[in-house]
């Protein structure tokens, strides 16, 4: 088995040449793995607007890993597809290759999603922690912070509530800030 792990930078000049090669398959693995995926004209626009380096794991020259974070240092995702090759540290290292690039970075994710507690624990792992306060959760998201809301304490850790402005206000609840700032 052949694995190679490559990046794309979404500001460079030859990004959309070089997307177009594995578009289809990185936004099938994208909808494959998330439950709520929100579609191909989303993702797209959070990655070019956001500004985002795009990591893919190939295996045997089969694009079966993706992964993105945006230049305000805040993940995007990170998917393994099909689940054959999950297991096989891909998720792991994509992350590890993004902490090269990004040493500061933040993850918002989801407490009631199945497939959350797996990325949960490979932040943990990967020395990312959890934010323990409003006041920490505000210094990482900086801008972003107007979009939180209903700030608790659940099993002695803060989670929240978001608004998405690209989603038509639909909110996201039950959520924690892991970050390595």
């Amino acid at each position: 088995m052949k694995i190679e792990y490559t990046r794309l930078n979404t500001a460079d000049a030859n990004f959309e040449k070089e997307f177009s090669k594995c578009e289809k398959s990185f936004f099938e693995i994208l909808s494959n793995a998330y439950q709520t995926y929100y579609g191909i004209e989303y993702h797209k626009k959070r990655m070019i607007d956001g500004k985002s380096i795009i990591y893919l794991a190939y295996v045997d020259n089969v694009l079966v890993g993706v992964s993105y974070v945006k230049f305000n240092c805040r993940r995007g995702g990170t998917a393994i597809y099909p689940d054959k090759y999950k297991r096989l540290g891909l998720a792991e290292n994509l992350v590890k290759l993004s902490l090269t690039d990004f040493p500061k970075q933040y993850s918002i994710l989801s407490t009631n999603l199945e497939h959350s507690y797996k990325m949960i624990s490979l932040m943990n792992k990967l020395g990312f922690k959890r934010a323990m306060t409003v006041e920490e959760i505000q210094k990482v998201v900086g801008g972003e912070f107007h979009l939180l809301s209903n700030f608790r304490l659940d099993n002695e850790y803060m989670i929240f509530d978001r608004e998405s402005e690209r989603r038509g206000g639909s909110k996201r609840q039950f959520l924690i800030l892991m970050h390595t700032f």
